[in-house]
């Protein structure tokens, strides 16, 4: 549409010197020739430079939206693991927590307090990677969102939030499965009425 533009601006610049010359020729004089040069050269710069943006944008569409594309899903994969990781270390500290319930007060405070500090350090360090992450995602998307064109950004959009649901279905962490009475630790399956015993 710009350069269609631009077309015009230009043609209609080279043609009115022709009409006005054939219209009313006491009128084209020194004053209306230099005006006229000026006019059609800005028009002929601002069109060349149109056509080169254009060709430009282009360029980098063809050469750098698909690796920025890649680069988006690659750190999409990342901020999702470090959901994952932070999930997981949730689950631990909850497991950690209730196992420190069975040992006395004073031997359960210290360990307690040192379980505390090594998770919320873990978590802040967690977030602050994924809080990263985050930001460079939505850098490449704006960068692809500035040089894509038409439905092409439409497809790409697209394709992200596929792959994004994809990752998340796949990293997800499985909640920790509770142990039942005719299950051991290491999930063999014992008689109701306990395990075998050997014989005499």
């Amino acid at each position: 549409m710009k350069t269609s533009l631009n077309t015009v601006i230009v043609v209609a610049l080279v043609l009115a010197p022709a009409y006005i010359l054939h219209q009313k020729p006491a009128d084209f004089g020194v004053t209306t020739q230099v005006l006229f040069s000026i006019l059609l050269f800005g028009a002929s710069m601002w069109f060349g430079f149109s056509f080169n943006t254009t060709a430009a944008q282009k360029e980098v569409a063809s050469r750098w939206l698909p690796a920025a594309e890649s680069a988006c899903k690659e750190l999409i994969t990342i901020s999702l693991i470090a959901d994952r990781i932070h999930r997981v270390r949730g689950q631990n500290r909850e497991r950690v927590l209730n196992l420190l319930k069975q040992l006395p007060p004073e031997q359960r405070q210290p360990i307690s307090t040192l379980t505390e500090a090594q998770c919320g350090s873990c978590a802040d360090r967690i977030a602050t990677l994924r809080a990263q992450v985050d930001t460079s995602i939505a850098g490449w998307e704006v960068f692809i969102g500035k040089n894509c064109t038409g439905n092409e950004c439409a497809a790409i959009t697209g394709r992200l939030d596929a792959f994004r649901g994809q990752q998340q279905e796949t990293l997800t962490p499985m909640e920790p499965q509770h142990q039942t009475a005719n299950h051991t630790p290491d999930g063999i399956r014992q008689p109701a009425d306990g395990p075998p015993k050997p014989s005499v």
